[in-house]
C-alpha cells in the first residue's frame, strides 16, 4: 500500500509542480507571455470550448469516481487504486497543465481560472495514506452502505444499532 500511495503521490505533486514552474517562467518573462493573442481566434475559441467542457465533465467524474458502484466493486487492492487512483489524478491534473500552458500562450483568463478550479479540487482527492487505505478499505461495502455493510437489517433497511435493536434509519427527519 505505501508503494501505491507513493505513486499516487508523486502523480499528484509533479504536475502541480510543473505548473509552478511554468508560472514562475511566464511571470518572470523567462518565457513569452501571451505569444499566440489575437493570432489564432478559431484555434482559441475551439480550445476554450473543449477545455471548458471537459473540465466541466472531469470535476465531478473524478471527485465523484470511487463512489461509482462499478467502481467501488472493484477497488479492493493496491493495484486497482494504482490503476483507478492515477485515472482520477490524470483527470485533474492534464487539463489543469494544459489549461496553464493555454492561458499563458492566449492570455485568456478563462484558461487560468479552469486551471484554478482543477488545483484546487486535487485537494479534495489528495492521496494521503490514510485516504488510500479508505478507499481500498470501501471497496467491499455493498449497497453503498459504508460502515453499515454487514449489519443486520430489517425488511424497510433500517441497520441494527450497538445492543443489536433494528433502529429507523429516518430518525429526526421530517415526513415531507
Amino acid at each position: 500500500m505505501k508503494r501505491t500511495q507513493h505513486i499516487l503521490f508523486i502523480s499528484a505533486v509533479v504536475p502541480l509542480t510543473i505548473v509552478a514552474l511554468a508560472v514562475v517562467l511566464f511571470e518572470t518573462d523567462l518565457l513569452p507571455c501571451g505569444v499566440l493573442r489575437g493570432q489564432q481566434v478559431d484555434f482559441e475559441f475551439v480550445a476554450a470550448v473543449a477545455m471548458e467542457i471537459l473540465t466541466i465533465a472531469f470535476i465531478p467524474l473524478a471527485l465523484k469516481l470511487f463512489k461509482l458502484r462499478a467502481v467501488a466493486k472493484r477497488l479492493r487492492t493496491p493495484q486497482a487504486l494504482l490503476c483507478l487512483g492515477s485515472l482520477r489524478l490524470a483527470m485533474l491534473t492534464v487539463p489543469m497543465v494544459v489549461n496553464t500552458l493555454l492561458y499563458y500562450l492566449f492570455m485568456n483568463v478563462a484558461f487560468g481560472y479552469l486551471a484554478i478550479i482543477l488545483a484546487l479540487c486535487i485537494f479534495f482527492v489528495f492521496p494521503s495514506m490514510s485516504r488510500c487505505e479508505a478507499e481500498v478499505g470501501m471497496g467491499g461495502d455493498e449497497e453503498g452502505l459504508g460502515d453499515a455493510a454487514g449489519e443486520p437489517t430489517d425488511a424497510a433497511g433500517n441497520h441494527a444499532d450497538a445492543a443489536g435493536e433494528l433502529g429507523d434509519n429516518n430518525e429526526g427527519k421530517s415526513a415531507l
